[in-house]
């Protein structure tokens, strides 16, 4: 930790421009970003949960949510929930299909899904934020290596022009 402190603190004027936009850039891409990129696609899903609990509370689709996946008909697509058991068959088709399905569950695996999507969106930003300040950090100190060797080659110039 002491290590870190004394950098910070003997840190010139780029290393700490560095260090802010670092921060500020993980604080965007793991934290802002995730929710912005999932706003548009958390209606449909909103949507879709909300159409397969108006569906559970339909007494005709009782059978959808309990019986062998196997012995059940696809029902005709609806978009609203309010009628028919598309929802429920559909939601069974991509899980584990022999499992009953429950307001509880659907809650879970929703949540689930959920934070499984914003953790690697983060992840995503996460790395991707990683990659870019270490380019631009060894960037910078490639620039530092540059021009000190400038300086030290003038230093040598005049050593030998006052011989």
């Amino acid at each position: 930790m002491n290590k870190v402190k004394n950098w910070v603190k003997n840190a010139n004027g780029w290393q700490r421009i560095w260090l802010v936009a670092t921060a500020l850039a993980l604080f965007w891409a793991t934290l802002v970003f995730p929710l912005q990129e999932t706003n548009e696609t958390n209606k449909t899903r909103y949507s879709y949960k909300w159409a397969t609990e108006r569906e559970m509370k339909n007494p005709a689709c009782a059978e959808y949510m309990t019986k062998k996946f196997d012995q059940l008909v696809e029902p005709e697509f609806t978009a609203d929930g309010y009628t028919g058991c598309y929802h429920i068959y559909n939601t069974r088709k991509y899980r584990d299909k022999n499992e009953e399905i429950s307001p509880k569950s659907v809650d879970r695996d929703f949540a689930i899904n959920e934070w499984l999507t914003l953790g690697s969106i983060a992840l995503v930003g996460l790395i991707f934020v990683i990659v870019v300040s270490s380019i631009a950090y060894g960037a910078g100190k490639l620039v530092k290596w540059v021009i000190d060797g400038f300086k030290r080659s003038d230093v040598k110039n005049s050593d030998i022009k006052n011989e």
